[in-house]
C-alpha cells in the first residue's frame, strides 16, 4: 500500500501489519506493546528530525517486517561525520527519554517507557549492519580501512554482535517469559539472510 505525503512517498508493507498483530498479541495486557511502538517511533522521529537538520531529502519512508526505513535522496553527497549524527541520534533521543523518564518510576505507563526508550536505544548500538551501531560502524570502516576488509570486519563483528544478544534473549525468554528481544533478533536474522541473498 503505497501513498505520499508532501512529495514523499510512504509504503507500508502487508508484512508490517503481521508483526505488529504478533507483538499485539504477544502483549499480556500490560501495554508493553503500545509503549514499545511509542518508542521506536520517537527513535525515527529523531533521525526524520536529524535529516531535517542537515537538508538531507527524505524520499521514501518504508514500513515494512523488519522496521521502519527512512531513505533519502539519492542525489544526497555522502558524508560520513553528518551521517553517523544522523544514525546516532535515534538511540541519543531513546536515551534521552529514558534519562528524563527516571524521575518518573512512580507512574507505570512513565516507567515503562523509560525502560523501552532505554533497551531500544542500547539494543540499535549494537554493530549490526541494520541497525544504527552497524550503519556507524560500517561507515567508520569505509572510512579508514579498504573497502574489502571493512565489509569483511562488519559481518563478522555482527555475526558475533547477533549471537550474544540472542543468547541473552533466550535467556530473558527463559527466566522472565520475555519475547520481545527474541523476536527483535529472529527479525534481526531474517535482515541479514536477505540482504546476504541480494
Amino acid at each position: 500500500m503505497d501513498f505520499y505525503i508532501k512529495n514523499v512517498r510512504v509504503t507500508v508493507q502487508y508484512s508490517f501489519l503481521l508483526v505488529l498483530c504478533l507483538f499485539l498479541i504477544a502483549d499480556s495486557g500490560d501495554g508493553w506493546a503500545e509503549v514499545m511502538f511509542l518508542s521506536i517511533a520517537i527513535h525515527e522521529l529523531a533521525h526524520w528530525l536529524a535529516m531535517a537538520v542537515f537538508k538531507v531529502k527524505v524520499e521514501w519512508v518504508r514500513f515494512s517486517s523488519f522496521g521502519i526505513d527512512l531513505h533519502r535522496s539519492s542525489q544526497t553527497p555522502t558524508c560520513y561525520w553528518r551521517d553517523i549524527l544522523i544514525y546516532a541520534c535515534g538511540p541519543l533521543a531513546n536515551l534521552g527519554v529514558f534519562y528524563l523518564g527516571r524521575y518518573y518510576f512512580y507512574s507505570a505507563f512513565w516507567f515503562q517507557t523509560a525502560i523501552f526508550n532505554m533497551v531500544i536505544g542500547l539494543f540499535n548500538c549494537i554493530p549490526i549492519v541494520p541497525l544504527d551501531g552497524g550503519q556507524i560502524f560500517q561507515l567508520l570502516a569505509q572510512r579508514f580501512c579498504s573497502p574489502r576488509v571493512a565489509a569483511k570486519g562488519v559481518a563478522v563483528l555482527g555475526g558475533v554482535s547477533l549471537a550474544v544478544v540472542t543468547g541473552f534473549a533466550l535467556f530473558l525468554y527463559w527466566k522472565l517469559g520475555q519475547g520481545a528481544l527474541l523476536l527483535f533478533c529472529a527479525i534481526i536474522f531474517l535482515r541479514l539472510l536477505k540482504s546476504t541473498k541480494q
